[in-house]
């Protein structure tokens, strides 16, 4: 299924206006010159060869308008906001010449007495054109552009002719008026298509973020009873064929996890709804990060992974999660398509920015190939879907969001010699910030809290995900409380005081926000110290987890649950709680 990419109403209704107004009424055009020629030579106000001369030019002006718009419409869907305004000068250049070339022989049909008359209705007609193809055409801009030269031109008309021949042209008078009323109608018409297919893409946009959202939800909460298990047994002592059992499983399941996360990604770069972070970050620790995720894999494979940086040190102001899902993806790909030998990921600074250069000697790919290399679900041919998986989603999820940053990603290769790709990104340095003092692992902080253990009250209506959290936090020692529902968790909540609660959203009887909502009125309403709600829930779209922190929860948490983003989502949120919180001691 192919998505069009959301353009604006001004570049949909300068399409628009062109089909209404020139591509589709080219023949009647034509007819209508060449009948107004041959009353024309009927009055004897020109000769056959000026009226032969007139229709030709007119069809040749015709023609330069066609092959004009041919070669517009391939480039209008991807052009900037400069070029598209280009693009609108030039087609009200053409209307203009449109205008004065089937104009323009009414100077020969009048004295020279009355020029002015004829050069007013010229140049009126030229304004009610440049109007329309604006598509700004109003009825006042109608009732003023089009009446008003009509009967300038009627009577200079019945001042230099009589009877019958008077008539004639005020029945082209007319038609004159009559065309202009069309093109205010087209107008409107026009903008009312607009308009009603805005509305169908927005529907069409919200009924299949729904649909993801409902996938979404539906798939997590089974791959997070069988991640979160995975998890829970790795912390335990196994043989080793338990343990090459285990990492089948988790690398199947973080595979799947990880389609799963593309496809809502790309649906959310279709949609326009991705939303980019501005903090400070310092892209060599993103490099070693991403080169020691993947270290192990290459390892396993027998190659050498190495990671290099040029320049001097310093931090950026970006996105440094999209930058690191970029370099992932990069990585990944280069350990997966390399056979043997050796990946290299190297990071350059520049004067603006910095570019990270990951080059590897794999299969590589043809120059057929290339052409395709940043197509959605495009994998080069089938035999390297057979032989390597993947959905080809990670290249051009990259590459667009390289160019959202300002970016690009460019490639090299040669079949059988590898690749070379090039993520270029222009982001500003950022100010030196003081170095930190290092911080235990969430999971030792959790478990040195002071005070003792910690009291923490989980809302979860499903047994598995239930047996999942008691299973993950058993290790880190804590005094676990566990309801189904919101209602239970608000009852839970009011007998007893709590350092942290672990809310599910998809609940019966009372959801989780609902829940959290009443909890923090009543916090407000008694001066009760505000205990930290974490939400944690299977529903992981951008506008889900805005919608939890507005409601006041404090965090949001995505099943299927990573451990360690989970104990760090914990550690963060105690952190910033008020110390009178703390329910080690509590009744």
């Amino acid at each position: 299924m192919t998505l069009r990419a959301y353009r604006p109403y001004s570049q949909q209704a300068f399409e628009k206006y062109y089909a209404r107004t020139y591509s589709g009424h080219v023949s009647m055009r034509i007819g209508s010159i060449a009948l107004v020629a041959m009353v024309l030579l009927f009055l004897k106000a020109m000769s056959p060869w000026v009226a032969a001369g007139w229709v030709a030019a007119y069809v040749s002006s015709e023609g330069a308008t066609i092959a004009w718009w041919r070669r517009v419409v391939p480039r209008l869907a991807v052009a900037s906001q400069e070029q598209f305004g280009a693009f609108q000068n030039q087609l009200i250049a053409i209307t203009i010449l449109l205008t004065s070339t089937s104009a323009g022989p009414l100077l020969l049909a009048h004295p020279t007495t009355s020029t002015a008359v004829v050069t007013l209705v010229i140049v009126s007609a030229g304004i009610l054109m440049t109007c329309a193809a604006q598509h700004t055409l109003t009825r006042s801009m109608f009732l003023w552009t089009a009446p008003v030269p009509a009967i300038a031109l009627l009577y200079s008309v019945t001042r230099l002719q009589s009877g019958g021949e008077a008539w004639l042209l005020a029945v082209l008078g007319v038609c004159f008026v009559i065309n202009a009323r069309d093109l205010q109608i087209a107008n409107a018409a026009s903008y009312d298509e607009v308009i009603q297919d805005q509305l169908d893409a927005e529907k069409a946009n919200a009924a299949k973020s729904a649909f993801l959202a409902t996938i979404s939800h539906e798939i997590r909460t089974p791959l997070n009873g069988i991640l979160g298990m995975a998890q829970a047994m790795s912390r335990e002592p196994m043989s080793g064929h338990q343990q090459e059992r285990l990492r089948v499983l988790q690398q199947s399941g973080a595979t799947l996890l990880t389609l799963l996360n593309d496809m809502l990604d790309m649906a959310k770069i279709e949609a326009g709804k991705i939303q980019l972070e501005t903090v400070a970050f310092d892209p060599e620790v993103l490099g070693q990060d991403a080169c020691g995720a993947f270290g192990a894999i290459a390892a396993e494979k027998g190659l050498a992974l190495s990671f290099q940086a040029d320049g001097p040190r310093g931090l950026y102001r970006g996105d440094p999660t999209r930058v690191r899902q970029i370099l992932y993806n990069l990585i990944g790909n280069a350990v997966k398509f390399t056979d043997q030998g050796r990946v290299d990921v190297r990071l350059v600074i520049q004067a603006t920015g910095f570019t990270f250069v990951v080059e590897d000697t794999g299969v590589g790919f043809s120059d057929a190939a290339r052409a395709d290399l940043f197509e959605k679900f495009s994998q080069g041919d089938a035999t390297t879907t057979r032989r390597f998986g993947g959905t080809g989603l990670g290249l051009p999820i990259s590459r667009d969001l390289a160019r959202l940053m300002g970016g690009d990603i460019t490639v090299e290769s040669r079949l059988g010699s590898g690749s070379v790709f090039r993520v270029a990104l222009p982001l500003a340095r950022a100010e030196q910030a003081v170095a930190a003092p290092p911080t235990a692992p969430a999971a030792d902080r959790l478990a040195t809290a002071p005070g003792g253990r910690l009291a923490i009250l989980v809302a979860e209506d499903n047994p598995t995900n239930q047996l999942v959290l008691r299973s993950l936090l058993a290790s880190a020692g804590v005094d676990l409380e566990v309801v189904e529902d919101g209602s239970l968790a608000l009852e839970a909540w009011r007998r007893r005081v709590f350092d942290l609660i672990l809310m599910d959203i998809n609940m019966p009887v009372m959801d989780g926000v609902s829940a959290a909502r009443a909890i923090r009125t009543e916090e407000r309403a008694s001066a009760r110290v505000r205990t930290p709600i974490i939400a944690l829930t299977a529903n992981a779209m951008d506008h889900q987890r805005h919608d939890y922190l507005a409601a006041g929860l404090d965090a949001h948490v995505s099943k299927p649950i990573d451990l360690a983003v989970l104990f760090a989502a914990i550690a963060d949120a105690l952190a910033t709680a008020p110390a009178e919180s703390s329910g080690c001691c509590g009744a």
